[in-house]
């Protein structure tokens, strides 16, 4: 299985193509210039009339492209062709590709700069009208120009849609091959008769390989080298052991147990530093024995590259044991990543240890049969006891991982839902895994040993990719969260680091994934070049350099404007003679202009051609114009606000029946805070075309009036004079102007007087209105004047037919109403 993660020796090198390439666009860019000089030596009149006679000879490169893409489709036509030859096939076509594409955006530059030459020439002249010879030639030898530059790229793109239809036959024809392949019925390993000389088969191969180790260590000379790097050997195998037994006992287990001694950063730090031990050492141990079989150097007919197969086989056991250590953390419990208990986690452990011990003899029986061959019959025997364990081991471990998820999502999450969605997909997942278990156990008994290899194998790896995404996902968001710290002003950042590490976890993920679910390196190399090569519209080609450039330019260019808006409100506009409402002002129209200019210099840097999209833009906004009218309006008022400033933050205003303090106002809409803590948003829209009353514009001096009321028959000089001197004397209210008391008019039970004043701060207008009628209270109670009050009375008319009719009511019977009495009750 891990065959399909192998890539090999054919990596794409076009160091030659490249340079190949290079010169053809030199020769193609110089091929004006080369004319127009030799052009220039002639009179002008024969520049005028001179245009190239022969035509643009191909590069030779064409015709390899041609002969490859003919052979190509002569082997898919004969279908007979297997994997192999196939896939070198297709490797060499794309490279072909590769390079008629490079060729294409090369030449494309040389047409554009011709066609360019020729636009400032400006429009041809219509039928009929004449224009200067000189312009005229020059206009008819861009255009030859142009057509000679062009043949190259038409035979370019030519080759590479050619190139991208052989490819994807080529494709198919592998896809199919595989599928075939995958379903073919071996005999059942249920046949008795088949178990002996399958056994016996595989005994005969290990004896040949016995054999040929023996022919090896006989060898005198051999044996001879051996003694000579015995004590290399010696010392390698004694470092490997040492490194595999302390690696766990002395160096994780101990990095353990001073992580539960302290807290925070230092804690996060040193399980980061055992889960490493626990996957380094052991990997370093690993190579030190692949050296020591270098160091052997014990070739075998039948077992080539046994160092590299022993290395493979380490990696499976030490990776599984490290996952399961790391998940289920039996030895410690408060760093158990799933919520099981000991028990469990032991048996996590086993199981996970024996999926590695199950991929390894997978791994060890695939390459026996690669080496030697095994008849049907073997294969099929040998291959049902591995499928059966690993399908067993893994219903066990889904169960198991089933109930340890569900406990984690339930101690880890408040929400219901959450932790109901949460367990509800672990329990999918372990479905799944054991539906794939028992099929796979269900077609190695029927005959289908590759169909039931497929529903186990990648199921495994799957799991363990799964299970290491999760412990790097655990290990990083507690270093970072003890980093940031846990704080409450800092939830808002911890919120969004979980979503991050996911998305980047699961973009490593993903190309792994595709490949233990068969996808061939050349599929993963394939989507990554439609990624970077990306799509054509109109004359911009949006790929992934394309968009990452654009987010990250407009990203730094973000920065950049937070950062200069921290500086005015923090250092600059403190010093500067303007108010808080100017300040904030100037600081939002500085992070707009930031934002409009990052957007240009990305779409600028990014090379995207915003010209080739005027026409969906106009259309765009012909949409968007009749349907964010309002949206549009407000924008526009927005600017206006922030432009003439009617209004701004801090301000008491008054509009649609809603008072309250400005608190912000962004380009769409203004958010005020009522005095009941009640935030109202208000539509641009409507302060600009409305009316708003502000009280606090000009200045923050308010005016205050309190109607004061006394008894009929006080003396209004007295009043006056003592209603005088409690303004004078109040705190909040102005000397000058002074304030003034007015007598209002003739009540219906009072004599109306006003007290009228000015308050340095508006916002005191309450307090300096409960102190002020306090304080006159007190005052005329002192001087004897009489505060009115209302008084009603009331008259009732003929009140001596009604005491009559009282007294004509007839009484009831104590009988009849002690009868009653139970009714009332019980209703």
């Amino acid at each position: 299985m891990f065959q399909r993660y192998l890539v090999g020796n054919s990596s794409r090198r076009l160091n030659a193509q490249w340079l190949r390439a290079a010169f053809l666009v030199l020769a193609i860019c110089l091929a004006p210039t080369l004319t127009q000089a030799q052009t220039t030596t002639e009179p002008d009149t024969q520049e005028a009339t001179q245009a190239p006679e022969q035509p643009v000879e191909l590069d030779p490169v064409y015709a390899t492209w041609d002969a490859t893409a003919q052979k190509a489709e002569e082997v898919l036509q004969e279908g007979d062709a297997d994997i192999q030859t196939l896939e070198q096939l297709r490797e060499t076509i794309a490279k072909q590709r590769d390079e008629a594409f490079e060729r294409t955006q090369a030449g494309s530059v040389n047409v554009r700069a011709l066609q360019a030459q020729l636009d400032a020439l400006g429009p041809a002249p219509a039928e009929g009208e004449e224009e200067a010879a000189e312009v005229a030639a020059e206009r008819s030898r861009l255009r030859e120009a142009i057509a000679a530059a062009n043949r190259p790229i038409l035979a370019a793109q030519q080759s590479f849609t050619r190139a991208e239809l052989l490819i994807r036959e080529i494709d198919s024809q592998i896809r199919a091959q595989q599928t075939r392949q995958l379903l073919t019925l071996y005999p059942s390993p249920l046949l008795v008769q088949n178990w002996a000389p399958a056994f016996e088969e595989l005994g005969g191969h290990f004896s040949l390989i016995g054999a040929q180790f023996r022919d090896v260590m006989d060898d005198p000379d051999y044996a001879r080298g051996m003694r000579d790097s015995l004590p290399l050997i010696l010392f390698l195998g004694l470092l490997a052991l040492l490194l595999l037994t302390l690696s766990e006992r002395l160096v994780a287990r101990r990095l353990e147990r001073l992580a539960g001694r302290v807290s925070g950063r230092r804690r996060s730090a040193l399980i980061v530093a055992a889960n490493l031990s626990r996957l380094v050492l052991p990997l370093g141990a690993t190579l030190l024995f692949v050296a020591v079989m270098r160091v052997l150097g014990i070739e075998l007919d039948s077992a080539s590259n046994l160092p590299a197969l022993v290395f493979v086989i380490g990696v499976f056991l030490i990776i599984a044991h490290w996952i399961g250590h790391t998940l289920f953390a039996p030895n410690s419990p408060d760093l158990r990543i799933l919520s099981l208990d000991d028990g469990q986690a032991w048996q996590g452990l086993r199981m996970a240890q024996g999926l590695g011990v199950v991929l390894c003899i997978d791994f060890m029986l695939q390459h026996l049969e690669n080496e030697f061959g095994f008849t049907p019959a073997a294969k099929s025997v040998l291959s049902a006891p591995i499928v059966i364990v690993g399908s067993l081991l893994l219903w066990r471990f889904a169960s198991l991982l089933r109930i340890g998820g569900e406990e984690t999502v339930r101690a880890e999450t408040d929400d219901e839902t959450e932790s109901r969605l949460s367990s509800g997909f672990l329990g999918f997942v372990a479905r799944v895994v054991q539906i794939s278990a028992g099929l796979s156990v269900i077609c190695v008994l029927i005959g289908y040993v590759d169909l039931a290899r497929y529903a186990m194998e990648p199921v495994i790896e799957t799991l363990a990719l799964l299970g290491f995404g999760l412990i790097v996902y655990t290990l990083l968001f507690n270093l970072i969260e003890d980093l940031i710290g846990r704080e409450e002003e800092e939830e808002d950042q911890l919120s969004l680091i979980p979503i991050g590490l996911i998305i980047l976890i699961s973009a490593g993920l993903l190309p792994l994934l595709a490949l233990v679910w068969g996808a061939r390196p050349t599929d993963i190399a394939e989507a990554w070049r439609y990624l970077t090569v990306g799509a054509q519209i109109g004359d911009t080609r949006i790929s992934i350099n394309v968009i990452l450039t654009l987010l990250v330019v407009f990203s730094i260019g973000v920065l950049i404007t937070r950062w200069l808006q921290r500086v005015l409100r923090v250092s600059v506009l403190p010093r500067a003679n303007m108010d808080q409402g100017a300040r904030t002002a100037l600081v939002t129209v500085v992070g707009y202009a930031g934002l409009t200019v990052a957007a240009l210099i990305a779409v600028s840097m990014a090379g995207i051609n915003l010209t080739s999209l005027a026409f969906i833009a106009g259309a765009l906004s012909l949409g968007i114009g009749f349907g964010l009218q309002t949206i549009v309006g407000n924008f526009v008022s927005g600017i206006i606000l922030l432009a003439e400033r009617p209004i701004k933050e801090g301000d008491w205003i008054e509009v649609g029946g809603n008072m309250g303090l400005v608190k912000k106002i962004s380009v769409r809409s203004t958010r005020i805070e009522t005095f009941d803590r009640h935030d109202v948003i208000i539509p641009n829209q409507d302060l600009i075309a409305g009316t708003v009353k502000n009280m606090t514009h000009s200045s923050r001096i308010g005016r205050l009036v309190v109607p004061v009321g006394v008894a009929y028959g006080s003396d209004v000089e007295k009043v006056r004079d003592v209603l005088m001197e409690q303004a004078n004397a109040n705190e909040y209210v102005l000397s000058v102007p002074e304030p003034q008391v007015l007598f209002m008019g003739l009540g219906d039970s009072s004599l109306d007087f006003e007290i009228r004043c000015f308050l340095r701060e508006i916002f005191t207008i309450p307090f300096a209105q409960s102190q002020l009628l306090i304080d006159v209270y007190k005052a005329l109670g002192e001087a004897g004047i009489e505060i009115p009050f209302p008084q009603r009375d009331i008259h009732l008319r003929d009140i001596d037919r009604l005491v009559e009719a009282m007294g004509q009511r007839p009484e009831k019977a104590p009988d009849q109403t002690a009868s009653e009495a139970p009714k009332s009750e019980t209703d």
